[in-house]
């Protein structure tokens, strides 16, 4: 466990995007506050964004720009591009969806389809390709979550010929804040959050699949707590496990202001044998100023990217507790990762 050079901004940031483009990290988007909720604070939303070249190096804010301010997006990577799908914009939840690519040393971006209505906190995920948009809120005050799960083709032109395409709901029931990630024909949804009839909060346990040979839903071994607000499955290069960072198992009923903070330990699930097992256990650093709206860490977080870059998993910023951003970048072991690996 090691930490990268930190953000260069002093707060950090939660829900923004990460990718692996020609050997490089870029992240960007993402929201911060300018001081806690309770005292006051008011969200903003960001288009930054920043690339790393080289794990020992610093980070550099790059001239790109995501096409406008958001945060808390559905994203995934495929390749060499990545798709940034709805989120919460300064002036509301948004259906706009892009996908980047490299131009010329530059990320670009283009428009895809609109999602079929605005969505936040939904999750992202590319698998027999198509980029699958999964769950999500209506309105960040909703206590109703969203089952449906829609993909679009990753190839451009039949993207804009065909669409949002309407898959299978999710079995487990509306979710939000799931962790997503897509490996050859697969799509796996990791815990996230659901609502009860009444509107309390329920984290979820389940690991469910999706086959795009033949668009099933299939459960898996559930995990062995919840994982709310995880960092998307970061897999082996050779596909056999994926780790799973940050998230959190109960909701915490005291005051925001005394938040304990997340979960440090780590889970790997195994895909031939369907099980979970305990996988490194995150730094822990004491909350220094709990009326701050950041907090340098290292610890562990909800609302980070993370992506799998020379056989380690690295996460990026997130929130450390209630109102507070970070601007950590934490490099994890993948499991049975051979430290060349691309």
């Amino acid at each position: 466990m090691t930490s990268l050079a930190p953000l260069p901004d002093a707060t950090g940031f939660a829900g923004m995007f990460a990718a692996v483009l020609d050997g490089n990290l870029y992240a960007g988007g993402g929201s911060q506050w300018n001081k806690p909720f309770w005292l006051g604070g008011q969200r903003r939303l960001s288009d930054r964004i920043f690339v790393l070249a080289d794990p020992a190096g610093a980070w550099r804010e790059s001239e790109s720009r995501l096409p406008r301010p958001v945060g808390h997006f559905g994203s995934a990577v495929d390749g060499e591009r990545v798709y940034v799908c709805g989120g919460i914009g300064p002036e509301g939840v948004v259906r706009d969806a892009w996908v980047g690519r490299l131009e010329d040393g530059a990320l670009r971006w283009s428009a895809l389809p609109d999602l079929p209505r605005g969505v936040v906190y939904a999750s992202a995920g590319v698998a027999g390709g198509r980029l699958f948009i999964v769950g999500g809120l209506l309105r960040p005050e909703d206590r109703t979550a969203s089952a449906e799960v829609w993909s679009l083709a990753c190839d451009l032109a039949a993207a804009g010929r065909e669409g949002w395409r309407r898959e299978p709901d999710l079995p487990t029931g509306g979710l939000f804040v799931a962790a997503v990630g897509g490996r050859g024909k697969r799509l796996f949804v990791v815990s996230g959050m659901g609502f009860d009839t009444g509107g309390a909060y329920v984290p979820s346990r389940a690991l469910t699949v999706f086959s795009t040979s033949d668009r099933t839903w299939r459960a898996a071994a559930s995990l062995p707590e919840g994982r709310v607000g995880a960092s998307p499955p970061c897999f082996t290069p050779g596909g056999e496990q994926f780790l799973l960072v940050g998230g959190y198992p109960t909701v915490f009923t005291g005051a925001p202001r005394e938040h304990p903070g997340f979960p440090a330990q780590t889970l790997v699930y195994d895909l031939a044998t369907d099980a979970w097992s305990a996988g490194p256990v995150l730094p822990m650093t004491p909350f220094a100023d709990r009326d701050s709206p950041t907090d340098a860490g290292p610890s562990p977080m909800v609302g980070s990217p993370a992506v799998a870059w020379r056989g380690r998993a690295i996460v990026v910023g997130g929130e450390l507790r209630p109102s507070a951003r970070s601007p950590q970048v934490l490099s994890v072991a993948l499991p049975h990762a051979h430290p060349s690996a691309p």
